[in-house]
């Protein structure tokens, strides 16, 4: 894992990671004060709190160039779990694209996997076709299904009693109960800082949980989303996760 023009990154390195960060992913963010001092503060928490994230920048002339950040996860490789580790927030300078500072990047992504011991690499890929010249595929198949509420079927009333909205004071219970579910499935992924700050505070998903007494069993998370250009009252229940005991 050496290379002289890669280091990790420090909150002092902030103003030129922003830089990178805010013109690499653009999406729902602009260049105001107020967008600028949100996200300072969420990757300066990472930088300087949380264990699992490390933020690396890669300097040309005293500038940063480049910059990523790496996730040390712990997944379940079948029923044992182990290290793996994740690349996401791959960005590289407007100004500094074409040079191959993207490749050299993933490069060093890799030689800290091999060096920390992680299984598995995983990423986040911002262009496909970047990243099968290097060699990576596509994960396992992910399905969704779509399924009008009509068909669900009625709930036991003894079991409608099990069931009840959660809200934020719940969130240690739902960790236990997903962490004991990641701890029985292969392939899952235990969550890490960011997630569960995200979880604290997001105040858009709705989580309905199953108890066996005060014991939560398993939980769906979901958001409702609007169908209808012209019409507030169409939803639709998206869940994003679905996590249960047996």
């Amino acid at each position: 894992m050496t290379n002289p023009r890669i280091r990790k990154l420090t909150p002092a390195d902030l103003p030129g990671y922003m830089d990178i960060y805010l013109n690499a992913y653009p999406a729902g963010k602009d260049l105001s004060e107020e967008c600028y001092d949100k996200y300072a503060a969420r990757h300066t928490q990472s930088m300087e709190e949380f264990d699992h994230v490390t933020y690396y920048g890669l300097f040309e002339d005293g500038m940063m160039a480049a910059a990523m950040k790496l996730i040390d996860f712990d997944i379940n490789l079948y029923g044992r779990m182990c290290k793996a580790t994740g690349l996401m927030a791959l960005g590289v300078h407007p100004l500094h694209k074409k040079k191959g500072l993207a490749r050299e990047m993933v490069q060093f992504f890799e030689a800290y996997t091999r060096e920390s011991g992680a299984s598995v690499a995983m990423l986040l890929p911002f262009r496909m076709d970047f990243y099968r010249n290097l060699g990576y595929g596509c994960g396992t198949k992910m399905d969704e299904y779509h399924i009008p509420a009509r068909q669900l079927p009625k709930a036991d009333k003894e079991e409608i009693r099990k069931l009840k909205y959660m809200g934020t004071g719940d969130i240690d219970k739902v960790l236990d109960c997903y962490s004991s579910f990641v701890q029985k499935n292969h392939g899952w992924l235990m969550k890490f800082e960011e997630e569960v700050r995200d979880m604290r505070s997001d105040d858009e998903v709705r989580r309905i949980g199953y108890f066996d007494g005060d014991e939560l069993k398993g939980y769906a998370a979901f958001t409702f989303v609007n169908t209808s250009d012209c019409n507030y009252t169409l939803n639709l229940m998206d869940v994003k996760e679905l996590i249960y005991d047996d």
